[in-house]
């Protein structure tokens, strides 16, 4: 079988949508030009080279989800163009944001400034991507959200919301796992709960949502609907290459200047892990077996990983 080529695909479903909103929004897709897409959302270019994102409306299996996601971004964009990040590159709100409650297709849409940088893929493997890059975009990444923490404890705290898409605030048991496996599950939570630290994060941190330089240097930062409050500060830090994850860190600290604790890091990993293996075996959906054996064999290293912890040793 032939192996599924994600960029094409991309590309595909880009075009595909933006022919969609052209026939939708005639007047202001009128000479752009379609930039990128997400899973909720499309970014166009106008010949300004100002930016439009227009946000899909999902299925009803999201539920209300689109919806906060998206108003939360619309508060934290206008809060972002008030009182700019120094030192940090993130668009700026041109017009207020556009909400279609009526609408049958679309959440809304909103224009912005233009970023300059492209996406590296830092969970690349070596034959697509230089180990050599992707060590410099990973030590730039992590000097980049230490200064996004450190700016951001400078934000009035209270007119940033809890954000409506995290599960990074206990590391659940998992009734078809083994017992000794939910008893290191169990031990890890505690530690997580005593040790996790409040703050505001970006929250969705990950390669798609950071541009670079031809350098490697990270030069911007975008897509903030589930940025706000949060009981755990470390879920902006579980989700890079694991191979690179100490050059992540170490950055971090010495931007920082704070000391990070690593088992913090695999237990909030440990968070994300359970909490969506735990909605998978819920939902009963078709097709999961194949992603809850990944998420089974990622949960059982990364216990292994914080064994002096959990006295986790399968």
């Amino acid at each position: 079988m032939n192996a599924i080529d994600w960029e094409a695909k991309g590309k595909e479903r880009l075009a595909e949508e933006f022919n969609k909103v052209c026939v939708s929004f005639p007047v202001f897709t009128k000479e752009a030009k379609p930039l990128g897409i997400g899973g909720f959302g499309i970014v166009i270019e106008h010949n300004d080279q100002t930016l439009t994102k227009i946000l899909f409306k999902p299925g009803k299996e999201w539920g209300n989800y689109a919806d906060k996601a998206f108003k939360n971004e619309s508060d934290v964009m206008r809060l972002f163009t008030d009182n700019p990040l120094n030192g940090l590159n993130h668009p700026l709100l041109i017009d207020e944001p556009n909400v279609m409650e009526n609408d049958e297709k679309y959440l809304g849409h909103y224009r912005m400034t233009h970023l300059e940088g492209h996406i590296i893929s830092l969970h690349a493997p070596p034959n697509k991507v230089e180990p050599s890059i992707l060590k410099r975009a990973h030590k730039s990444a992590g000097r980049m959200i230490a200064k996004f923490h450190r700016e951001a404890r400078k934000l009035p705290f209270e007119k940033l919301k809890q954000p409506p898409g995290h599960d990074g605030d206990e590391i659940k048991q998992i009734s078809t796992l083994p017992a000794k496996t939910n008893e290191a599950l169990a031990k890890a939570n505690i530690y997580f709960q005593a040790n996790k630290k409040e703050g505001i994060v970006h929250g969705d941190f990950h390669d798609g949502n950071i541009l670079f330089d031809d350098d490697q240097e990270a030069v911007g930062l975008i897509d903030f609907s589930n940025t706000g409050r949060h009981k755990n500060i470390f879920v902006d830090l579980a989700d890079m290459n694991e191979d690179y994850d100490e050059d992540f860190i170490q950055a971090y600290e010495d931007e920082s200047g704070e000391t990070i604790d690593r088992h913090m890091i695999t237990a909030t990993k440990l968070t994300l892990s359970t909490n969506y293996l735990y909605k998978l075996e819920i939902s009963h959906g078709d097709g999961q077996e194949d992603m809850e054996k990944d998420l089974r064999k990622s949960i059982e290293k990364d216990l292994r990983n914080i064994s002096t912890i959990t006295g986790y040793h399968p």
